[in-house]
């Protein structure tokens, strides 16, 4: 068997409360993973969007994703991903 990435299965999207739907912005969010040979993972922010909330809304939506773990030498593995995750509101 291959090598292979870890795979994202499980992906919900953030949503944007409406107290931050009245400001226009265009921002984004950089965050790490950590992946178990397990497919558990933890999550980090990287890099901030500038305003907490929407940083904490962020990376309480982050923990829900789920993974398939990394396969080395045909077992599976730890492993990290990086993701940047966009908002825009007009």
């Amino acid at each position: 068997m291959p090598d292979q990435d870890a795979v994202l299965v499980s992906q919900p999207a953030p949503h944007i409360p409406p107290s931050l739907r009245q400001q226009t912005m265009k921002t984004y969010v950089r965050a790490r993973f950590t992946i178990a040979a397990d497919g558990s993972s933890t999550v980090e922010l990287m890099g901030s969007s500038g305003n907490s909330q929407l940083d904490a809304m962020t990376l309480d939506v982050l923990r829900q994703w789920r993974w398939r773990p990394a396969i080395r030498d045909g077992h599976p593995a730890e492993s990290v991903q990086r993701v940047r995750v966009e908002f825009e509101v007009d």
